[in-house]
């Protein structure tokens, strides 16, 4: 049982850091409009393009240009995984 437990928290922190590295990369995308093409960035954009929708949704970008839905979306994985982490810890 501990070693699935162990996997679980495993898991969830490498996926975490994954997605969180996918809305890095993303925003550093948003500076590079129209240069960038490939599979890759269509993959990034495929995946991190609903939670990033949703936020914007409830907060608009601030004066219609500063996007802060990147920093909400890292803010929200690290909380979950946090607290799923320390569920699967006990």
């Amino acid at each position: 049982m501990i070693e699935l437990k162990h996997a679980l928290i495993v898991f969830i922190s490498v996926c975490s850091r994954l997605f969180s590295f996918a809305i890095f990369v993303r925003v550093i995308l948003s500076f590079m409009r129209g240069r960038v093409h490939g599979r890759f960035f269509e993959l990034i954009i495929e995946i991190t393009e609903p939670p990033l929708a949703f936020v914007r949704r409830y907060i608009p970008p601030i004066g219609g240009v500063v996007d802060i839905s990147p920093i909400i979306i890292f803010f929200a994985i690290d909380f979950v995984s946090g607290i799923l982490i320390q569920i699967l810890a006990r």
